[in-house]
């Protein structure tokens, strides 16, 4: 997982060369979307997630929970029409994690453990910062700020309630355009490649078995 998240993190810096980074909104909002950013970053690099409820928006919840969804039940044919980026998520879970793990896990559950085992690879979040923001009403741009790179990329915020949250969603979706530049650039195909990712990521080599549904598994 540590290098598919790494390999999202280097593409949302690399697409948005060039955009408008002029802040709008008030300082307050960017100051409050500011210290979201951060309280995640720190999660993720302190591999704590008790608190990250109040840090990510419901619809990342609801995000995770249609991942789940299909951990459980999409056949092959199923997991193909969906986004290249989502059936990664799938076989992913499908590969680190056995069916009885999974039984007892939701959107928010599965956000959690997965920042606690240091899936979200704390180490692309060291050396970024947020620097514009540009709000839209109940949505917001964060402009990235790198450390060792003169780019700068985007993630994405909404206002829920009385507070911003984090959309996670916004740090998973560019992989629908990064695996396939990355599978050409190898030689391989798409699947060739997240099966190698996979391998990379835990030491172990993924069988035939993660196509199927977690819940016809033993």
């Amino acid at each position: 997982m540590k290098i598919i998240i790494l390999a999202a993190m280097a593409f949302i810096l690399v697409v948005s060369v060039g955009m408008s980074k002029a802040e709008s909104g008030s300082a307050d909002q960017a100051n409050e979307i500011r210290a979201v950013y951060q309280k995640y970053t720190t999660a993720a690099m302190s591999k704590t997630g008790r608190d990250i409820a109040s840090i990510i928006s419901p619809e990342s919840i609801n995000y995770y929970d249609r991942i789940l969804l299909n951990v459980r039940t999409a056949t092959r044919s199923e997991l193909e029409k969906l986004p290249v980026e989502q059936k990664m998520m799938v076989l992913m879970f499908r590969h680190r994690m056995s069916s009885e793990q999974l039984a007892g896990f939701d959107g928010l559950k599965i956000i959690t453990h997965s920042l606690e085992q240091g899936w979200v690879s704390p180490e692309s979040f060291q050396n970024l910062s947020i620097g514009s923001v540009e709000v839209f009403g109940n949505h917001a741009l964060a402009y990235l700020n790198d450390k060792t790179s003169p780019t700068s990329g985007v993630i994405e915020f909404g206002y829920y309630g009385a507070e911003w949250r984090l959309e996670l969603s916004s740090l998973i979706e560019p992989l629908g355009a990064i695996l396939p530049q990355m599978a050409q650039q190898m030689g391989v195909t798409i699947d060739e490649l997240i099966f190698r990712m996979l391998q990379s990521s835990t030491g172990i080599a993924p069988t035939e078995k993660i196509w199927f549904p977690s819940d016809t598994q033993d």
